[in-house]
């Protein structure tokens, strides 16, 4: 059966060369001066979905770990959001991440967001659909600090967001549900992954994507053609790797059911289509780094987790680290 994933809905405010795939964790730890730092907040789990008193709680924690990971690869010199005095003010408000109705918001004023990283609120509750999760960049509002301050919690410095055809994307981050009645798969392999099951990795990593800008970016959008039933996308990074434009979905948010590329040099279909099957595991591909790249985002030279060893592996690395959450 074929679950959606769920999409990203953008900031409505807001005006690669193909990836290096090296072989070894090694290359992967002398990256992380300049990874990408994503920071979980879990303050409106309101159900303890997350809770890491519980066992199945932290879990659900690590899984979101491992797929934060996947994205420390990326850098962009992120400027910090740090409101306040002079500076100005902003909020912005989102779908509630354990909403009790489709359109209850969460809003969050004055939030700070250090360099080189984006907040993620995340949550759950209960829904009778196949989405698996949900991930919303959210409406943002600047009071005071002139256009300086609004520029700086829109783009995060990044220059090519203001471009009249954008060519970056700077987010602070945003908002993700998880359908709580889903049957999910927690574990960092696929031991026990059967079609019973959807694969949480799998779902958290797609999202995550989202939030940063796939499918929803004006720079993403900077590259699509077409029209509704033939969109395609032309990044320069992408069209060198796939040999030529790149079939999306409908709505132009995903690449199109479908479209293959290679993880470590094994096919897999992208990532970032709009569909994954219960009981299967995707990984980023080489096409899904390829678009972060064209959006914006400079993608360092890291192995993909090719294996659940390396998979294992690399997550077992980055627990060392102590990711910093937020309560």
């Amino acid at each position: 059966m074929i679950q959606d994933l769920g999409r990203v809905f953008a900031v409505p405010c807001r005006p690669r060369a193909a990836p290096l795939l090296a072989a070894g964790l090694l290359a992967f730890a002398t990256t992380q001066a300049l990874a990408l730092d994503v920071v979980f907040d879990y303050r409106f789990d309101r159900h303890g979905f997350f809770d890491p008193a519980t066992a199945v709680g932290a879990e659900r924690r690590s899984v979101l770990e491992a797929a934060a990971s996947v994205f420390e690869p990326l850098s962009d010199a992120l400027a910090p959001i740090d409101p306040g005095g002079t500076l100005g003010s902003w909020r912005v408000a989102f779908r509630h991440p354990s909403w009790s109705s489709f359109f209850e918001e969460a809003v969050v004023e004055n939030l700070s967001v250090a360099a080189n990283s984006v907040v993620i609120f995340v949550g759950a509750s209960p829904s009778n659909g196949s989405v698996l999760g949900i991930a919303e960049g959210g409406t943002i509002t600047v009071t005071g600090g002139g256009s300086d301050f609004e520029t700086l919690v829109t783009t995060r410095g990044q220059a090519g967001a203001l471009d009249p055809q954008p060519t970056d994307f700077g987010p602070w981050g945003g908002s993700f549900w998880f359908n709580s009645n889903t049957p999910w798969h927690l574990g960092l392999d696929t031991v026990g992954l059967d079609a019973t099951k959807a694969d949480m990795l799998t779902t958290a990593t797609h999202e995550i994507g989202h939030l940063l800008g796939m499918g929803e970016a004006p720079s993403w959008g900077t590259w699509v053609e077409g029209t509704s039933g033939n969109y395609r996308f032309t990044g320069p990074a992408v069209t060198a790797l796939y040999g030529g434009d790149v079939p999306l979905d409908p709505i132009a948010a995903h690449f199109g059911e479908g479209v293959f590329s290679t993880v470590d040099g094994l096919p897999q279909e992208t990532l970032m289509d709009p569909t994954t099957a219960r009981g299967q595991r995707e990984f980023m591909t080489a096409l899904d780094y390829a678009a972060l790249s064209d959006i914006g985002w400079q993608v360092s030279p890291v192995p993909e987790p090719a294996t659940n060893a390396l998979l294992a592996a690399g997550v077992l690395l980055l627990g060392a680290r102590l990711r910093r959450r937020r309560h």
